[in-house]
């Protein structure tokens, strides 16, 4: 197993929610209340399932087994969201995260094998 796959493919999942969240940031400085969290998390749900997708397609060696790591090292990773989004994340909201994190590999991952099938 090599950590060098995981960690990229934890920073590609990572740096496209951060992105999500860049481009939802933006997009709400004009308005009134802030940034909607409902926004927020529904970017993080799309860009994590595209991610892991990416991830799923350029990872076909061992590829359940790759993403599953990544999906733990993203939401250990994830822990910091409890210093930086104040009350918004709990540590409850963060352990609920563990599976949701997996729901949303199973389905990035699941399309990436429509896409590109593990060699035989």
């Amino acid at each position: 197993m090599s950590w060098k796959i995981i960690l990229r493919n934890s920073v590609i999942v990572l740096g496209l929610t951060a992105l999500g969240g860049f481009i939802i940031g933006i997009a709400s400085t004009s308005s009134p209340g802030g940034i909607p969290l409902a926004a927020l998390a529904v970017s993080n749900l799309l860009f994590s399932i595209v991610g892991f997708f990416i991830c799923g397609c350029i990872t076909t060696q061992e590829r359940w087994k790759y993403l599953s790591y990544t999906a733990i090292v993203v939401w250990l990773i994830s822990f910091v969201n409890l210093f930086f989004m104040g009350s918004a994340v709990n540590v409850g909201h963060w352990l609920i995260g563990l599976p949701l994190t997996f729901i949303l590999m199973l389905i990035g991952g699941g399309i990436s094998t429509l896409f590109v099938k593990s060699p035989k």
